[in-house]
Order: structure tokens, then C-alpha cells, then sequence
């Protein structure tokens, strides 16, 4: 019910301490053990939220948030995760003219999350380091074509410096 009311939740779900998804919003539920999320969960034992990543799953730029569930005598007993759908900032993004100036979003690693050009965001372009995925790959990183304007601004962004270039 909370994700069908909540449409900026792409999945809601329940795992143990095993790493098994005990529920989930939709879909089949499966083990979640070999996930670096779950590992980060069992070590810290405290919320957090994720980078932003391209869904395989919806197609649009995500994060998902973690949080410890605890019983009575404050022993952990599994995890709460949600996937949050940042589509909303995409569109906002792209509702701007691509041929003069834009606006992009990049998250505090300097990976664009939203740009009138979806492709940087499934591509996960990096422009503090100036790397993007390579075609036909989730995790293999390649050089692009980025100026030394944009690592800066992408760094004073980061760094809480506002304004317009």
C-alpha cells in the first residue's frame, strides 16, 4: 500500500539477517546477501542512503535509502530497504532546452543524475573524474571528453559555491 500511494517508491522491501527479502512491494523475493548495501548494513547497523544509480530494473536514476529494524531488546532483526525514483528531477531537467544553456544534477560524487540529455544519466557520467560507463556495461568505466570547466564547477558545486556559468 505505501509504494502504490507513494509512486516515487520504485520498490519497497524486508530482508533478515540472512539476506533474504522476506517481502517485497513487487516481484519475486529473492536473497540479498552478496549485495554491498547488505554487507554495509550488517557492519554499521545504521541507516543510510545510497548513491545514485541507474535502475536496470526502471530504466531512471535512483538511491535507495537502508534502515535497521531492531526487536524490543534492541537487537538488530533485519533490514527496511526503499528505492527511491529520482524520474521527477529528471523530468524537471529536461523540460529545459538542451541547445542553450541547461542544468544538470550530479550527486556528491560528481555522477549526473539528471540531464536534458538521458543518456548521461544511464551512463553514469562522472564529471569530477571524467569517466562514464562503457557501452554495454554496468560496472566498466571509460574516459569522456570533459572539460576542465566542468570538473570545476562540478567541484565548486560540491564544495557549496552557488551561482550560474
Amino acid at each position: 500500500m505505501t509504494a502504490k500511494n507513494n509512486p516515487y517508491f520504485s520498490l519497497l522491501y524486508q530482508v533478515d539477517l540472512n539476506g533474504m527479502q522476506t517481502a517485497r512491494s513487487s516481484g519475486e523475493t529473492v536473497d540479498r546477501s552478496d549485495r554491498w548495501w547488505y554487507r554495509e548494513m550488517m557492519e554499521t547497523r545504521k541507516s543510510f542512503v545510497s548513491k545514485a544509480f541507474f535502475s536496470a530494473t526502471d530504466g531512471i536514476a535512483t538511491s535507495s535509502v537502508y534502515f535497521p529494524e531492531f526487536d524490543d531488546a534492541g537487537n538488530m532483526c533485519g533490514i527496511l530497504g526503499a528505492n527511491i525514483a529520482l524520474d521527477q528531477i529528471q523530468k524537471v531537467v529536461s523540460s529545459y532546452d538542451s541547445e542553450g544553456p541547461y542544468s544538470l544534477i550530479v550527486d556528491g560524487d560528481g555522477v549526473c543524475i539528471a540531464h536534458p540529455e538521458p543518456e548521461y544519466v544511464s551512463q553514469s557520467y562522472n564529471y569530477l573524474d571524467g569517466t562514464r560507463l562503457k557501452s554495454g556495461s554496468t560496472t566498466e568505466h571509460e574516459p569522456f571528453n570533459e572539460t576542465d570547466l566542468f570538473r570545476k564547477l562540478t567541484q565548486e558545486a560540491l564544495n557549496g559555491v552557488s551561482g550560474v556559468t
